[in-house]
């Protein structure tokens, strides 16, 4: 047993090193639900561009603070593929519609 600590039951010994490891750097595979599509529009009351993210019958709503009303559309495509992954989903940036 690893540094005196009792293995739970049904935990084989090759797993020691796993109980026994605090700080574990090895890359971990995410895998994130795709999203059917997005929509970037201006809200004008609010002066900022709305990300409408449809995952299936959900959606997501967030603000791209950062984006200025005349922002070209790459920039827009880009910050809505952005917040999606923030948000645990891929984004096919040609599935992201720009309404102006």
């Amino acid at each position: 047993m690893a540094g005196g600590r009792q293995r739970p039951l049904n935990v084989p010994d090759s797993c020691d090193s796993v109980l026994s490891k605090k700080d574990d750097t090895r890359p971990r595979i995410v895998n994130m639900t795709k999203a059917s599509n997005a929509q970037v529009t201006w809200d004008s009351g609010k002066e900022v561009w709305q990300v409408r993210i449809q995952i299936g019958s959900e959606v997501v709503k967030r603000p791209a603070a950062d984006a200025g009303r005349d922002v070209a559309e790459e920039t827009l495509r880009s910050t809505a593929v952005q917040i999606a992954q923030d948000e645990g989903y891929e984004l096919d940036p040609a599935k992201v519609v720009i309404n102006r």
